[in-house]
């Protein structure tokens, strides 16, 4: 699978505007809480939608991996991000029942920054122009 870039945006752009795009609709759903069921759910499908865009099981893996390994780099990355899913999974859980929904979008809204910060710092990087196929716009 290609990696996913907009024109003009570079593969660290697109991902990042997907995550604020994402981080956009979790806090939506803050603002939407005394909503009916119908109106909040597509906003939680969506937002959730666009985060999976961003995860590495959704793009091949590191054109930086020799070829002999790719298998494996595709195996270890899908492996994280199942590992890291099933870590989200049950902590939102523990925030649902401490401070119900709203505080637990608060929490996968913070998820994009770190994600977005992370992505513009590497973008900067000469050593991270292979990960982005040289566009790092």
């Amino acid at each position: 699978m290609e990696q996913i870039s907009w024109p003009n945006f570079g593969a660290y752009g697109s991902t990042s505007a997907l995550m604020a795009l994402s981080g956009g609709a979790a806090i939506a759903v803050v603002f939407l809480n005394a909503a009916p069921l119908w109106l909040r759910l597509p906003v939680h499908f969506a937002g959730g939608s666009l985060l999976c865009l961003t995860r590495p099981s959704s793009r091949r893996p590191s054109p930086s991996a020799p070829l002999e390994y790719v298998g494996t780099a595709l195996t270890i990355q899908t492996l994280l991000d199942f590992l890291l899913a099933i870590d989200s999974i049950q902590f939102v859980r523990i925030v649902v029942v401490a401070s119900d929904w709203p505080g637990a979008s608060l929490m996968l809204a913070a998820s994009p920054i770190v994600g977005i910060t992370a992505m513009l710092s590497l973008r900067r990087l000469t050593e991270a122009a292979p990960l982005a196929e040289g566009k790092r716009r």
